[in-house]
């Protein structure tokens, strides 16, 4: 009947009445699924192609994957398959855009457009914006970007993060070292004041930022204390860690302390309600007060508990004398406490301990899944990992074992798979959410990830869809079909960028693409040649330097002695012993002129002519006169400088804000510095006041080691403490 009416009907239509029919299973069986296509789109050649184009991609496994992810999280991950799509099949981005629209409406997803339609689309290395009429808002620009959220949109270029608006404009300049896109009419913004931080005795000196919460205006709202660690802001709070009294409270969206610091334990809000805990000291002891308050801060679950999680599907697992049961949003104990663990309701079904074995229960408290297990996780995807002796296996929710209990290793799924050990091979290799092994279990290794901030479970680190394995010590990488995309026969191999790896074989080192075909680099010079694209393009050699883009395709001659990559948009090339600065395009846009030069940093290079030394801006102007013997780089906004053996500061408008009288000064931390004056050590602040007496101990040696113990207020009254070892021949 489908058939007779495929011709009328639409594709998403005739896909999914395709999927009513069949059953989604026949997403896992590629060859029937295609031959179907096949027949049915056989009036319609261009579809046809598009969805057969899928099918080999496992496009439709992929969109189901991501089906519970948080929005903004899904509309990211869709946007990943469509540009993976378009460039690892050579589609137009229109069509692999199709292909994704199709899925979604035959698979009844439902997916959330992105704010009014804008997409963000990758070019040659960068990305802009397109609106919903198809038209680019701004230029390939950008090294990354985010959705728009309350109407803007966070991007960032060379290291910096700034925000758009609907129209592409930079409403706030590309100048935060750090940002977060906007939520609750705030973002939060990092400006960091000394990029670069050294070490000194084996201990490293800390970065000077600033941190802060910004309006759409840009206005500071209000600043956050180096004493505090914040979370993001949920259901108009944020989570706050006071680091001095190690207790946790929550402010509001203007910074005012809302809930009080008295929580040893404490999570995000959700839903209007947080769990927290006071006299908690170890997250696993299970030794703590748990309990639940909402926004106002009241407690309206009391915190009785010796434990519990978060609320999941309506209800709370919570720890009563040592037994576990289910407590609903009002406090009410809808399960008894007679558990001796419970875990959080996932899929209708929780995981629980009773009599030394685990199994699972429904809402009304009724065995589901029989206690035969000796661990248990929630489901996930209609899936959960269940142990069994030391073996794991996968049951669905009808608790049918899907996989056979032979794995001791099994990690959360990625994009639908996940890694496990077979430990009667003694390897490593796939499985899906229906316990089919997806790859052969010959692996020795694959790489992983583990987010240590969070505490998230390891998963396996696909990048650009392929993972690193290995095999007897031979390297190559799986695609999420578990097949060998780069063949495992490589004594290292590593991915760079764009679909491109550095690889070693028999002691000889080149690089590759993704259809592991050897990128021809006979006409450089290999070991100068270290592909490292920076801003686009890369630097190659053949007795001259020059540059070439992704596409292999030399866009800047090789005509200079020496070159450095891109920084800020700019390169510092060398040609018959001077130096310039050349563009993307490769136009020369500060002639070639000085004998010497860095990179720019933040707006500004060091350039150095007739052994004296300045500062120049990215069109060229001094902005501070060659008249310096040495400049170093910036640190907090102030670079240290030198005339005769004699050092100073100076800032970035050029202005010499501490005189240049000091035999030896350190770069600025926490707006302090080091210095050396007639033979005495001190420290000055960043105005050239003395904050630390000269004096002239046996420890304080200008051309040896000098020992300061720094102790200065901070904005809360403590002090701040540090203990600094310098070598001056290293100033």
């Amino acid at each position: 009947m489908l058939n007779k009416q495929a011709e009328v009907l639409s594709t998403e239509v005739i896909l999914s009445n395709m999927l009513q029919v069949h059953g989604s299973e026949l997403l896992q069986n590629q060859q029937r699924l295609s031959a179907m296509i096949s027949d049915l789109f056989a009036h319609d050649p261009k579809s046809k192609r598009l969805l057969l184009l899928s099918v080999r991609e496992n496009i439709p496994l992929q969109l189901i994957a991501i089906k519970y992810f948080d929005t903004s999280v899904r509309t990211s991950k869709i946007h990943a398959i469509q540009h993976r799509l378009a460039e690892d099949a050579f589609l137009k981005e229109d069509a692999a855009e199709q292909i994704i629209a199709f899925w979604i409406s035959a698979l009844g997803l439902e997916f959330e457009e992105p704010e009014d339609s804008f997409e963000i689309i990758w070019q040659k290395g960068y990305c802009g914006f397109r609106n919903s009429k198809g038209d680019m808002i701004t230029p390939f620009k950008y090294d990354g970007a985010e959705d728009f959220s309350e109407n803007l949109a966070l991007v960032k270029q060379n290291a910096k993060f700034g925000f758009i608006n609907k129209e592409g404009v930079e409403i706030f300049p590309l100048t935060y070292s750090h940002a977060t896109s906007f939520s609750h009419g705030l973002a939060y913004v990092e400006v960091t004041k000394c990029e670069v931080t050294y070490q000194y005795d084996d201990r490293c000196v800390e970065e000077d930022v600033s941190r802060f919460f910004i309006n759409s205006n840009g206005d500071v709202v209000f600043e956050l204390s180096d004493n505090c660690y914040w979370y993001p802001f949920s259901n108009g709070l944020a989570r706050v860690y006071r680091k001095d009294i190690k207790k946790y409270g929550y402010i509001n969206t203007k910074g005012d302390q809302v809930i009080d610091f008295e929580y040893e334990k404490a999570m995000d809000f959700k839903n209007g309600i947080a769990l927290v805990a006071k006299n908690a000291y170890s997250i696993s002891g299970h030794d703590g007060n748990f309990g639940f308050i909402n926004t106002k801060g009241i407690e309206f679950i009391p915190a009785n508990y010796e434990y519990a999680e978060q609320f999941s599907e309506g209800l709370a697992a919570v720890e009563l004398q040592g037994k576990w049961g289910f407590i609903n949003k009002v406090g009410k104990v809808v399960i008894q406490p007679k558990y001796g663990r419970a875990k959080s309701f996932s899929n209708g079904l929780a995981p629980v301990y009773l009599n030394r074995n685990w199994g699972y229960i429904d809402k009304n408290d009724e065995i589901i899944i029989p206690f035969n297990y000796d661990s248990a996780k929630p489901f996930k995807y209609g899936a959960a990992y269940v142990e069994n002796s030391i073996y794991y296996g996968l049951i669905n929710l009808k608790g049918q074992v899907v996989s056979e209990f032979k794995y001791t290793h099994l990690l959360d799924f990625t994009n639908g798979v996940s890694l496990a050990r077979n430990d009667n091979l003694g390897k490593y290799g796939l499985i899906n959410e229906k316990g089919e092994e997806v790859s052969e279990f010959k692996y020795d290794w694959f790489e992983t990830i583990r987010d240590s901030m969070w505490g998230e479970p390891e998963e396996l680190n696909f990048i650009n869809g392929l993972v690193r394995v290995k095999i007897d010590d031979k390297f190559g990488f799986l695609n999420f079909k578990g097949e060998e995309a780069i063949p495992i026969i490589y004594d290292d191999a590593m991915y760079l960028n764009n679909g491109l790896f550095s690889v070693k074989l028999n002691g000889n080192s080149y690089y590759i693409n993704k259809n592991n075909i050897k990128i021809s680099l006979d006409e450089y010079d290999y070991n100068d040649c270290l592909i490292d694209f920076n801003e686009g393009l890369s630097i190659v050699k053949s007795k001259k330097y020059g540059f070439v883009d992704y596409k292999w395709k030399r866009v800047i001659p090789l005509i200079y002695d020496k070159v450095e990559n891109f920084s800020e948009g700019l390169a510092a090339v060398k040609l018959n012993g001077k130096y310039g600065f050349l563009n993307r395009q490769g136009q020369v846009i500060i002639s070639l002129r000085f004998d010497d030069v860095t990179s720019f940093k933040n707006g500004l290079a060091i350039v150095t002519h007739d052994n004296k030394s300045g500062l120049i801006d990215k069109t060229g102007r001094l902005i501070s006169p060659l008249k310096y013997n040495s400049i170093k780089p910036f640190r907090c906004n102030m670079a240290r400088v030198e005339i005769n053996n004699k050092w100073g500061f100076v800032n970035s408008a050029e202005k010499e804000i501490i005189s240049i009288k000091y035999e030896a000064v350190s770069d600025f931390d926490a707006n302090i510095a080091l210095a050396c004056l007639d033979r005495k050590w001190g420290a000055i602040n960043m105005i050239g006041e003395e904050v630390i007496e000269f004096h002239s101990d046996s420890e304080f040696k200008c051309r040896e080691f000098a020992l300061i113990q720094i102790n200065l207020p901070e904005k809360n009254g403590r002090l701040y403490a540090k203990k600094y070892y310098w070598n001056t021949n290293k100033f």
